[in-house]
């Protein structure tokens, strides 16, 4: 299974324990459903940033949708919260005001 097919199934797989139609996810992460479809079947490449709506939108951690590789070894990646948190200092010495952290 190569990456891309992987992530899809990740994907479809916490999408459906929700119970969600790809109508549903589509929407919450402001894709198309074509799109999404695709992407659960590991048709289409997507970007980082369609990659973190997936996630925000399903409540997952990045690390949750990426595949494993390297036997088995899972891609180390953080959370969205654990972004927010790093970025904060960046974000008050900037005057930009970022959501809270989760």
């Amino acid at each position: 299974m190569d990456i891309y097919t992987e992530l899809g199934a990740r994907v479809r797989t916490l999408r459906k324990a929700r119970r969600w139609t790809q109508t549903e996810l589509a929407g919450k992460a402001g894709i198309s459903v074509s799109f999404l479809g695709h992407i659960e079947r590991g048709t289409r490449k997507l970007s980082i940033e369609t990659l973190a709506r997936l996630a925000f939108a399903l409540d997952a951690p990045i690390d949750r949708l990426m595949p494993t590789f390297c036997h088995g070894t899972p891609v180390p990646v953080y959370d969205h919260g654990d972004i927010l948190r790093a970025l904060a200092p960046l974000h008050a010495l900037l005057g930009v005001k970022a959501g809270p952290a989760q």
